[in-house]
């Protein structure tokens, strides 16, 4: 997993036993007060990744007619065009406008469904504010915030673990791991010579993750982009990911264009 350093905290989170922690974010055992909360939220920006990238209208209709075949049919008609021959132009010009008008609307209206989608989805997160637990939004959670995770919940950033009982968490979306991963609380005095040396994870447990079984409580250390699972979705965001029945028409389009030549 990539690592990421949240600003103030200089060295991998996992490596700090738990006052050093409480310190490094300057919080306690109880939780922030509400005022400290909000105004971490207004400092930090909300608990959220990257969105997903937009291509923007412009550039969506565009790459319609970005390939090979279109690029030939194109071709095709400017050369019967050309040579007096415009019904047959007309023809393939109605053909490519179709296409590209059908591939626009189907892929705006996927990603306008998604926008949709992802903006009813809300999940809750138990946290300690002033010493009592409530329930906040998942993009409401701050560093410093004592979040009490059990089975089922959904980590909402990197955290330090502060206590726990027979924690297990399913950490295949980071690791690729199927089987889940045990956890224990951080050392209060000495953190062992494994996790000051940042090899062994196990006291940390990380957004994107979720919790199989068992209960604990957790200190927020990373959030948002700052996580990494942040960093992840981020890096993937800016990559140009193609299908492979695309790259096979473009492929095959190419493959065209050289016999033509």
């Amino acid at each position: 997993m990539a690592d990421a350093v949240h600003p103030g905290i200089g060295a991998p989170f996992w490596t700090l036993t738990i006052p050093e922690a409480l310190s490094a974010t300057d919080s306690k055992s109880g939780g922030l007060s509400v005022e400290e909360a909000h105004l971490r939220l207004a400092r930090d920006g909300p608990n959220s990744t990257t969105p997903r990238a937009s291509k923007g209208h412009v550039r969506l209709l565009v790459s319609q007619f970005a390939n090979p075949i279109i690029l030939i049919l194109i071709a095709a008609t400017a050369l019967s065009m050309v040579i007096g021959d415009p019904i047959d132009g007309a023809v393939i010009l109605v053909i490519i406008l179709a296409s590209g008008a059908i591939g626009f609307w189907q892929e705006n209206r996927a990603d306008h469904a998604l926008e949709l989608l992802t903006r009813r989805v809300h999940i809750a997160v138990e946290v300690m504010r002033a010493g009592l637990e409530v329930s906040v939004p998942l993009d409401e959670v701050v560093m410093g915030d004592v979040v009490a995770l059990r089975a089922g919940d959904l980590v909402p950033a990197d955290c330090l673990i502060l206590e726990c009982t027979n924690l297990l968490l399913d950490e295949s979306a980071l690791t690729g791991e199927s089987y889940p991963a045990e956890k224990s609380a951080a050392e209060a005095e000495l953190a062992s010579l494994e996790v000051r040396a940042g090899e062994d994870r196990s006291t940390a447990v990380f957004a994107g993750t979720h919790v199989v079984s068992g209960r604990g409580s957790v200190l927020v250390m990373r959030t948002g982009s700052h996580t990494t699972f942040g960093a992840l979705s981020a890096e993937l965001a800016a990559a140009d990911v193609t299908t492979s029945f695309e790259r096979g028409t473009t492929a095959f389009g190419r493959m065209l264009v050289w016999a033509i030549g």
